[in-house]
């Protein structure tokens, strides 16, 4: 069995390093490529990006070069989750090709309107806040100068990328199976998070997790669970050719 790649897509301010601890859940056929991108991680002298177009271009890049295989998948958490979305229509539309599955998770639907904060305009302390309330960032980084003063500027970079994003609709859907996962404490409702089945003409699954926004650090162990029985089913019935469902 050819091994299948799962790139993952990190969340506003993560680096997708932070994805290598979910290794050790997956199962030995599926390798997970953790897609870093400009100013964090190994890149961190790079400038981020201005608009979400830019992330997603850079991302194609990446991810283009690396498919030696017919194999792959995405995951993705809340930016993650856009990012893939769009990256998903790229590869359909220029290359004629699609991943097996997406797995998206703490990120409503592309196309749902929500009323936007417009976090990355606010002030230093008022920004800090609100992005402390999210959970997942420990209270000792915002007392720390030096962390903050390398930290916040991409994180506010990414929030600037999201909250200006524009969704464009698109003729045509995409061609693959989405599985998205929602935190039942998060401020995404159920019903925004079921809206992704309208970008698919394949098959919809939504798993509910108890939790707020940052809920897949909790649920990793499951979440990898979910992912191998979907990656490893489809292997399953496509043989050595996808198909879709």
């Amino acid at each position: 069995m050819d091994q299948i790649k799962l790139f993952f897509f990190p969340y506003g301010g993560g680096s997708a390093m932070v994805y290598l601890k979910w290794k050790k859940y997956l199962d030995h056929s599926i390798k997970l490529v953790p897609v870093e991108l400009a100013g964090r991680g190994k890149r961190f002298n790079e400038s981020c990006y201005g608009n979400l177009d830019q992330a997603v271009a850079d991302a194609y890049h990446e991810v283009r070069r690396q498919l030696d295989t017919a194999k792959f998948a995405f995951f993705g958490h809340s930016m993650g989750s856009l990012i893939g979305y769009e990256l998903a229509h790229q590869l359909q539309e220029k290359d004629g090709i699609s991943p097996m599955h997406l797995f998206f998770s703490g990120r409503a639907a592309p196309h749902v309107q929500k009323e936007k904060k417009l976090l990355h305009t606010f002030p230093e302390a008022e920004f800090c806040d609100e992005i402390f309330k999210l959970g997942g960032t420990p209270r000792e980084l915002f007392n720390c100068r030096n962390l903050l003063d390398i930290y916040l500027p991409v994180l506010r970079a990414d929030y600037r990328i999201i909250e200006t994003y524009q969704y464009s609709e698109r003729t045509k859907q995409l061609d693959c199976a989405i599985t998205v996962f929602n935190g039942t404490e998060d401020d995404t409702t159920e019903q925004e998070m079921t809206e992704w089945q309208q970008h698919t003409v394949g098959k919809f699954t939504l798993q509910n997790f108890s939790g707020g926004h940052f809920f897949i650090h909790d649920h990793t162990k499951e979440i990898c669970q979910i992912i191998n029985s979907t990656l490893l089913t489809a292997e399953l019935k496509d043989g050595n050719t996808r198909v879709f469902d």
